[in-house]
């Protein structure tokens, strides 16, 4: 899983005012409903607005998720029955730039999926990683909407996983780590654990419920494609590679240099741009190819 990281808390009030204006305006008796709603919305939180709980950090809707568990009286679904119906009539217009605004390309569950949208076809998904069913409260939430791939989301479905959310701040890029095993002399088993043992059972989630342990094996290759390059790789010969890198007549950095022998951007923040990046600077990292890249 790799964190998702907007560029600022901006573009989450941005789009909490075109959802109410949205509301307003394409709704009969709008500015009545949302009257009600914000009513209904001081009964859970006191001093809460639309506004508030449609940009609200995921902490907060953490927090306020299991303040409703604690106490089901505090939040009438009757009051927010037509949020999933306004999430649907909004997104059919708008799903396209809320994922252009986030700038995510590839799934962040998986990592393994490229997820833009063309105009005539649409190959991302919106999960609500708190079930808008469930929890209709946060059907219009920006930091509970994650773009996510056809066959995340329709796996993880309604679960509410004992996982991080990819908003969660607690999330790292190194939570979770892929180490490659060998099997045969060049072919090797890619597997994706946790750095660290208490979040083991986050990791499980991943493997298991959304069952990517059984899609990262298809993708064995990348280990032995990168063990292949450590080994044809010497020092002299990215040294050639470098100097002839920073002839070529276009601006020159590391990061591009690290794209070319890797195909992987050389910054943990650009996960979400290539698919299966994460695995494969994990993996060259594990052969010390990359940290030979590094050091030229």
């Amino acid at each position: 899983m790799i964190p998702i990281r907007p560029s600022s808390n901006a573009i989450a009030c941005q789009y909490a005012d075109k959802v109410i204006r949205f509301i307003k305006e394409h709704t009969r008796g709008g500015k009545q409903k949302l009257k009600k709603i914000e009513t209904a919305l001081n009964k859970v939180k006191t001093g809460l607005t639309m506004q508030d709980l449609l940009c609200m950090n995921f902490e907060g809707i953490k927090a306020l998720r299991a303040k409703i568990d604690s106490d089901t009286s505090l939040c009438d679904k009757a009051s927010f029955e037509k949020f999933p119906y306004y999430y649907k009539q909004y997104f059919k217009e708008q799903g396209m730039n809320f994922i252009k605004d986030i700038g995510v390309y590839v799934c962040p569950y998986c990592n393994r999926n490229y997820i833009y949208n063309a105009a005539t076809q649409r190959t991302a998904q919106i999960d609500h990683f708190f079930p808008k069913d469930r929890y209709p409260i946060f059907a219009l939430s920006f930091y509970n909407l994650v773009p996510s791939c056809a066959t995340c989301n329709h796996i993880k479905s309604d679960s509410v996983l004992d996982l991080f959310s990819p908003y969660d701040r607690t999330l790292r890029y190194d939570t979770f780590q892929f180490d490659a095993y060998p099997v045969s002399y060049i072919d090797f088993k890619i597997e994706l654990k946790a750095t660290d043992a208490k979040d083991g059972k986050a990791a499980d989630a991943l493997n298991n419920t959304l069952e990517l342990a059984k899609l990262y094996e298809h993708h064995s290759y990348i280990a032995t494609d990168l063990y292949k390059k450590a080994l044809m790789y010497t020092d002299a010969h990215l040294n050639i590679l470098l100097q002839e890198f920073m002839k070529m007549p276009f601006h020159y950095s590391h990061a591009e240099f690290t794209r070319f022998i890797l195909n992987y951007y050389g910054e943990d923040s650009d996960f979400l741009k290539i698919a299966l990046s994460k695995a494969t600077k994990d993996i060259a990292q594990q052969f010390g190819i990359l940290a030979r890249i590094g050091t030229k």
